[in-house]
């Protein structure tokens, strides 16, 4: 099973948040945490996102299939981790461990070397 990282862009915006409304829609129906569920977030924070110069999303894709995404901050500071926030593997594709290992790609991919704080 090959996994990748595609860079996403900011046309990418509306796809994403979409996904990730779905993706947190159990975690909101249980908590009803309306102010810091990703679930209920407007599409413009994402747009923000994907706008902020530190701010690279990348798709997670498992063959042809995306089945999550992943946000990652990096500051380009010496010495300063990157930040992971948000991730997720849509419901359909959970219980396989694809989360794990997109992140040990990240490491390699994305990270190059430097340390990740998930």
């Amino acid at each position: 099973m090959e996994i990748t990282l595609v860079r996403a862009t900011i046309q990418d915006a509306e796809n994403l948040w979409k996904m990730q409304i779905v993706a947190f829609q159990d975690l909101y129906a249980k908590y009803k945490d309306i102010e810091t569920s990703p679930s209920t977030e407007p599409l413009e924070k994402v747009v923000m996102r994907l706008e902020q110069p530190d701010t690279y999303y990348y798709y997670i894709k498992v063959e042809d299939s995306i089945v999550g995404a992943v946000r990652v901050v990096d500051t380009k500071e010496p010495n300063k981790y990157k930040r992971i926030s948000p991730i997720f593997i849509m419901k359909e594709f959970r219980g396989r461990g694809r989360l794990l290992r997109s992140v040990r790609k990240g490491q390699i991919v994305i990270i190059g070397g430097r340390k990740v704080v998930y």
